[in-house]
């Protein structure tokens, strides 16, 4: 009996380290993402550590019921004191040092798989006791949440698993454990697209806009000439709003591919050409990024303007609510009419902007490339220029 006694106390007291050390979301991802024997480790395990207060009031009463009958049977052999000395030092280490040492060591899962039959057995086991107990635990103090990161943990997280910060381990400790077979590392490039893709998050597309006065504009009744086409040419943007008479009052975008095959020599205005235009995504200010891209997703469009103004806007060139076209007249024949003495436009936003802003790298064209380096050689090698090729 000294012997189960001792033996028993132990398993359970490593049981309870061992059960409850164990992270439930790293748990998780060897179940998605770790080896064929992991993934068997962890199916059995996660239904047990799901039931922390019943696992834990089970494992504490049994050890408990184990430590205190240790001392009745020890005292059938020697006397008071000398039981007293035993039990503490069988308790100490056959009951606690050993078995926890094993039970949260380097065969965690291993130990925690083979075990779970016992375990289960010892809960139901004792359920009447047990169960009502973490009952009361879980009305008390709360049911144990699953582990999530919040994104300024994953950008920690992230930083931790750059190859320079694992060679500073590798230096200072000598090794670090690595339990998979994948390269472990990431590259300075990946970790800033992680990075910048967790960031596009929280930023507004006010923060990436380029301002209303810095973009480039045509009339809708200004001659396409060879010159002003040229001009477009060397832009090199796929689409272009439109204004009509003042840079103020936008009426649409055109798309360069409309212009295609147009006959140059008769010097004919947008109007003239009778090129349909295409309205823009409507959007506040404060609108997330990642909200807009998911409208650029959509293929309405792949630009948006900035305004506080959205729905006056959106009637403005004919959409709804949700951004979508319903009145084809209402782009043309509304905004010829409105000639606005300011703009409520802010700025413009493309496709383009926030995929530069999520991988953190400008997307250059083989036409900004070229321009950069003229810019780049005429300041001698000093200058850093940012092209935006919509």
């Amino acid at each position: 009996m000294i012997s189960f006694l001792t033996l028993f106390a132990g398993a359970v007291s490593g049981l309870t380290v061992g059960y409850l050390s164990i992270d439930d979301l790293v748990l998780e991802l060897k179940s998605k993402t770790g080896s064929d024997m992991e993934k068997k480790y962890s199916e059995k395990i996660l239904p047990i550590i799901s039931q922390r207060h019943w696992l834990l009031v089970t494992l504490l009463m049994c050890n408990a019921t184990a430590m205190e009958a240790l001392p009745i049977y020890l005292n059938k052999l020697v006397d008071e004191h000398l039981a007293i000395m035993i039990s503490v030092t069988l308790v100490l280490f056959f009951g606690e040092i050993i078995p926890q040492a094993l039970c949260t060591g380097p065969n965690q899962l291993q130990i925690a798989y083979f075990l779970a039959p016992l375990t289960k057995l010892l809960m139901y086991t004792t359920f009447v006791i047990s169960y009502p107990i973490a009952l009361l635990l879980d009305y008390l103090l709360g049911k144990h949440s699953k582990s999530r990161f919040v994104n300024t943990d994953l950008k920690g997280l992230i930083e931790l698993h750059t190859m320079e910060a694992l060679d500073k381990i590798v230096r200072e400790e000598g090794h670090f454990q690595h339990a998979g077979q994948d390269e472990i590392g990431l590259h300075n490039e990946q970790k800033d697209l992680m990075i910048s893709a967790i960031e596009i998050k929280q930023r507004k597309v006010i923060e990436i806009m380029i301002p209303i006065g810095k973009v480039f504009m045509i009339d809708y009744d200004q001659e396409l000439d060879k010159m002003q086409l040229n001009l477009i040419l060397d832009k090199g943007y796929s689409r272009i709003p439109v204004y009509h008479r003042d840079r103020n009052n936008v009426i649409g975008l055109i798309r360069i591919k409309q212009l295609i095959g147009i006959d140059i020599s008769q010097n004919k205005s947008i109007r003239n050409l009778g090129i349909k235009l295409s309205p823009p995504i409507i959007v506040h200010p404060s609108t997330p990024a990642l909200e807009v891209l998911s409208e650029f997703k959509k293929g309405k469009s792949h630009m948006a303007f900035l305004t506080e103004q959205v729905k006056e806007y959106q009637q403005k060139f004919g959409l709804d609510e949700a951004n979508s076209f319903v009145d084809g007249n209402n782009i043309i024949k509304n905004n010829l009419k409105s000639n606005q003495a300011k703009s409520n436009i802010m700025g413009i936003i493309t496709l383009e902007d926030i995929l530069e802003r999520m991988i953190n790298i400008d997307i250059l064209d083989e036409d900004d490339y070229r321009k950069n380096k003229v810019l780049h050689n005429k300041a001698g090698g000093n200058i850093k220029t940012k092209f935006y090729s919509k």
